[in-house]
C-alpha cells in the first residue's frame, strides 16, 4: 500500500505538520509491500491545519474512491491518482497545533484515527484497518511520534 500526505498549513503550525510529511517516504518504505486488501493500493490523506482566514480557501470535501484511474491538478502539476485510491480529508484545530509543544502524539493519533473513514465504504469491508493502523504506529512510534 502507498500513502500519500498532502498538507496545507497556517502559520505556527505549518512546521510541525509538514515533518509528517517528511515521514512519508520512509513509512512507504516500511510498510509499502505489506497488502491490506484487494480493493485499496493508495491512500491520500489531505491534511489541513488553517487559521480562520485560510480555511475558507479550503472548503471540505467527503472522502472519494476511485475505483479507475482520475487525472487532476495539484499546484500547477498535471497528475494522476491511480485506480484503488482512497483519499480524505484529516482536519486539525489550529488552535491547538499552533501553540501545542508536544504536538507528535496527538498527531499521530489522529491520524490513526482517521482511518476509520475506511469503514464508510462498503467495498473497503475486507480491508485489514486494525493491521494497517498497527503498522502505522509501531512506524511512528519508532520514529519518536
Amino acid at each position: 500500500m502507498n500513502i500519500v500526505f498532502t498538507i496545507e498549513a497556517s502559520g505556527d503550525a505549518r512546521e510541525k505538520i509538514r515533518e509528517l510529511g517528511e515521514l512519508q517516504d520512509e513509512l512507504n518504505r516500511v510498510i509499502g509491500s505489506n497488502s491490506y486488501g484487494p480493493s485499496l493500493d493508495h491512500l491520500y490523506i489531505n491534511i489541513f491545519c488553517l487559521n480562520e482566514r485560510m480555511e475558507a480557501l479550503f472548503p471540505p470535501r467527503g472522502p472519494i474512491y476511485l475505483h479507475k484511474p482520475r487525472n487532476y491538478m495539484y499546484r500547477g502539476e498535471r497528475l494522476q491518482k491511480p485506480a484503488k485510491s482512497l483519499e480524505y480529508e484529516l482536519r486539525l484545530d489550529y488552535a491547538v497545533y499552533s501553540y501545542l509543544p508536544n504536538y507528535k502524539e496527538r498527531l499521530r493519533i489522529e491520524l490513526l484515527q482517521s482511518l476509520e473513514v475506511m469503514k464508510g465504504f462498503p467495498i473497503l469491508k475486507e480491508i485489514d484497518i486494525d493491521r494497517l493502523r498497527n503498522d502505522m504506529n509501531g512506524f511512528f512510534v519508532a520514529a519518536g511520534w
